[in-house]
């Protein structure tokens, strides 16, 4: 039987009507606020890690590969 890993807490500051929208958005597509918030951190790193890999293609002086 798989073990999962133990998560981690992480705290996130917000308002209340930025917390009321997620929550009718979870609701309305039956999903729990905590997966809501998971996968659009997901999706923003997918997004900022494309944005990086492409400035570094095209050689943007403000990034660089450190080994």
């Amino acid at each position: 039987m798989p073990l999962s890993k133990p998560s981690t807490i992480v705290a996130l500051r917000m308002t209340e009507r930025e917390r009321d929208a997620l929550m009718r958005l979870a609701e309305d597509q039956q999903v729990t606020m905590t997966w809501l918030i998971r996968e659009g951190l997901r999706l923003f790193a997918e997004d900022a890690d494309a944005d990086l890999l492409r400035a570094l293609a095209d050689g943007d002086s403000r990034c660089r590969m450190v080994a």
